[in-house]
């Protein structure tokens, strides 16, 4: 057996379902002594970074705004820097690839006057022409 609601509690119901947030238009919130409506919000307002960041800046002391002013530049300069490095690095690495590393132990070569030369362990001596001639010359490496 169903009991029919009374008029009242039906306006009681009606009243706090008008007025819960979730079904009006307007918020209310509950104090203690009373209930203060509070407008809607029309918009979400989104969190921006580089105005927050220039509201720091704006209100900060003269000398932090100065130390920020010389800083943002030099820590730009000092970061292309050592991109620059690593650039120079990696293209090196590349051009030397597949060549031999190290330090040659000697060298033969001409003097624009015919003289020949021999860099042997940090020294420099002239070859007689004789020395050559009666040995062989090794074959060139092949490199694959």
């Amino acid at each position: 057996m169903s009991k029919a609601k009374s008029p009242k509690v039906n306006a009681v119901v009606s009243r706090r379902l008008s007025s819960s947030p979730a079904t009006s238009d307007t918020l209310v919130v509950a104090s203690p002594s009373r209930e203060l409506p509070m407008e809607p919000v029309a918009s979400v307002q989104t969190y921006s970074f580089l105005a927050d960041a220039l509201s720091k800046f704006h209100t900060a002391p003269e000398w932090i705004q100065a130390l920020w002013l010389v800083m943002v530049p030099v820590t730009l300069v000092g970061l292309g820097f050592c991109l620059l490095q690593a650039v120079k690095e990696i293209a090196g690495m590349l051009v030397r690839r597949g060549e031999r590393q190290g330090e040659p132990l000697y060298a033969i070569y001409r003097t624009a006057d015919g003289r020949l030369m021999m860099y042997a362990r940090g020294t420099v001596r002239e070859l007689p022409s004789t020395e050559l001639d009666d040995m062989p010359l090794p074959r060139p490496i092949q490199r694959h």
